[in-house]
């Protein structure tokens, strides 16, 4: 066997593996924004926090696009750790998509070059 077709049956191997792993993963299609933290200024009038230049937080928020719009959506207590977890999913499993894509890309590339050797 050649270093080529050794290099191929590993990718093919690693290649299995991740969309097994893929199938397994959790995924939250209708989130795709992230979970970010930021200081803000408060809506009262006579707050002596935000009177002397210092903002209340740091409070978390999750930010996405809507119609091209980018948008901040305050995340409280009680869902603040529903979208962390599930933005830090996403994040994975769109690491290993990505890691898919380039494993066959490369196998392409190599399939490809080892028709022209045997050309």
């Amino acid at each position: 066997m050649s270093y080529l077709e050794s290099m191929i049956d590993s990718l093919e191997f690693n290649l299995s593996l991740l969309r097994e792993q893929l199938v397994g993963m959790e995924y939250y299609p209708e989130l795709t924004g992230t979970v970010i933290s930021k200081y803000v200024r408060c809506s009262r009038r006579n707050c002596a926090c935000c009177a002397a230049g210092y903002y209340h937080g740091p409070n978390l928020y999750y930010r996405y696009y809507e119609n091209g719009e980018l948008k901040d959506k305050y995340l409280g207590k009680k869902t603040k750790d529903e979208y962390i977890h599930k933005t830090e999913a996403n994040k994975k499993y769109h690491e290993v998509e990505k890691e898919v894509r380039e494993i066959e890309q490369e196998l392409r590339r190599l399939r490809k070059q080892r028709k022209g050797d045997a050309g």
